[in-house]
């Protein structure tokens, strides 16, 4: 064990040791390949759970909205804040002619931007921020029409600690009680300070769970991440912690994993950026390469001790705790003073 890996290592247990009901076999990867069992997921696990669709800061006045297309094709689904503040879901989706309603330069991409009502670009029908019919043309046209009941679809819509959250079940659980203990507490992390925001895409041929596995486990990263860790692979093995580091928590369905980082820098006067010490190069590297926030920029952080829902294992060197909302964000929350989102 090299020197850097003695200082990450506290000796802690796997998932095997705290959770033997998981067992030691081999995963059967059939789930990740079946189309058939993927058609099983999109109903029992996209269309009845919570899903994170953006924080609430991509609403930052009354009347902004922006779209999002959930995975798997299951709808394009319309977020907005109303003129009472209030945070909507609907379906993008007219009630006239079934047409899509909120888009811009092309109908298949997503959208964002601020307005009053939401116009059909067929034949003109017109919906307020909550979605709900507020115009139609040659309305005396109709026979029996009972505006009343006209509408974008409404979705389950509820936002918890600045993250906006749908449900396409028609009965869905709180969402308090879908996160459960486990979760709650992070809510009093400052996410509404990290006002400095990078973000990028990518769409994947794969199965989602293959995109939760990446970020669920950290035997990847001196090979994945290798470059920027030291172009000689053989020392990028070196530098990792070793894989009895990590603390684990299920919070079924949701987990958790703490990570040990680099250790500390050294102290650095209040609201200025500190050099970085040389074995952490690798650091700097990486987190520029994949734009998530400088760690060399000033803390926001805590005032103070460290919030007991952080580094529930103790790690004497943590880096980060990774909190998997099932089934589709991971929240990163890192010891320097920011956060990623997955």
């Amino acid at each position: 064990m090299t020197s850097i890996q003695q200082r990450l290592s506290t000796g802690r247990g796997k998932f095997t040791t705290d959770y033997p009901e998981l067992g030691t076999a081999p995963v059967n990867y059939e789930d990740s390949i079946s189309e058939e069992f993927f058609a099983a997921e999109r109903k029992a696990v996209f269309e009845r759970n919570w899903l994170c669709v953006g924080r609430i800061e991509r609403l930052p006045r009354k009347g902004a909205y922006f779209t999002r297309d959930l995975p798997g094709r299951l709808a394009s689904i319309v977020i907005a804040r109303d003129l009472d503040d209030k945070v909507h879901a609907f379906h993008n989706v007219c009630a006239h002619r079934g047409n899509k309603v909120v888009w811009q330069e092309h109908p298949g991409a997503e959208s964002s931007g601020s307005c009053r009502a939401f116009a059909c670009k067929y034949h003109g029908w017109r919906y307020g921020l909550d979605g709900k019919v507020n115009h139609i043309t040659n309305e005396d046209e109709f026979f029996d029409l009972d505006k009343s009941k006209l509408r974008m679809p409404p979705v389950h819509c509820e936002v918890w600690a600045g993250f906006i959250f749908v449900n396409l079940a028609a009965d869905p659980v709180p969402l308090r009680e879908f996160l459960g203990d486990g979760l709650l507490p992070i809510e009093a992390y400052p996410f509404e300070k990290m006002t400095q925001h990078y973000g990028f895409s990518t769409r994947i041929k794969g199965n989602w769970k293959l995109a939760v596995d990446s970020v669920c486990e950290w035997y990847h990263p001196p090979y994945v991440h290798g470059r920027f860790i030291d172009p000689d692979v053989s020392k990028a093995e070196k530098m990792v912690p070793p894989v009895d580091s990590y603390h684990y928590d299920l919070f079924r369905p949701h987990m958790l994993t703490s990570v040990p980082g680099p250790p500390p820098l050294p102290p650095r006067d209040p609201g200025t950026a500190g050099p970085a010490r040389q074995d952490q190069r690798w650091v700097y590297k990486l987190f520029r390469a994949g734009l998530f926030g400088p760690d060399d920029v000033p803390d926001l952080g805590f005032e103070g001790p460290q919030p007991d829902f952080l580094n529930r294992g103790n790690i004497a060197s943590w880096g980060n705790d990774q909190f998997w909302l099932f089934p589709n964000i991971s929240i990163q929350i890192w010891a320097r003073g920011y956060y990623i989102t997955y």
